[in-house]
């Protein structure tokens, strides 16, 4: 597998889950099922903690901290590309065909609840799963390092 078929296939793993979650808030019409945002934020970033082993893997477990932090960078930012259109696609298409407000909204969303909930879900996909992305590389490629004393090894990206 090339560097780019492995970058390409695990973002659309992460993009793919985190839209599997958004599919089923959409079919539930509940603001209190808003936790499902939180399960696909967190299956997002457990993708791309994953794809940063995995990558290390490939190499022989000699890379180093720069190269394994840039490649969950790069995985990070393709994978919210992915699931922000996914899930703009989404939103459309449940504009156009249901009612898009949700159901037991609280007091503070307004009388609109159609806007606030594309910013509640534009904000779990860019900074939910930028932030869960993050912390999955920052974790990973610390932890995957074999030699720990220094920053060198083989250079991935």
């Amino acid at each position: 597998m090339t560097l780019r078929s492995f970058y390409t296939r695990y973002s659309w793993w992460a993009g793919i889950l985190y839209c599997i979650t958004v599919a089923i808030f959409f079919l539930m019409h509940n603001y209190s099922n808003s936790w499902l945002l939180f399960v696909g934020n967190m299956l997002f970033g457990a993708v791309i903690f994953m794809a940063v082993i995995r990558g290390n893997h490939r190499i022989h477990d000699t890379g180093s901290l720069k190269s394994l932090f840039m490649m969950g960078i790069k995985l990070s930012f393709f994978a919210v590309l992915i699931a922000t259109v996914i899930t703009l696609l989404m939103v459309l298409l449940n504009a156009i065909l249901s009612d898009f407000s949700a159901q037991d909204s609280p007091g503070q969303m307004g009388s609109d609840t159609r806007t606030d909930m594309i910013f509640s879900l534009l904000s779990h996909t860019l900074a939910g799963n930028a932030f869960m992305g993050v912390l999955a590389t920052v974790l990973t490629s610390v932890t995957v390092k074999r030699n720990q004393k220094t920053e060198q090894g083989k250079t991935i990206y």
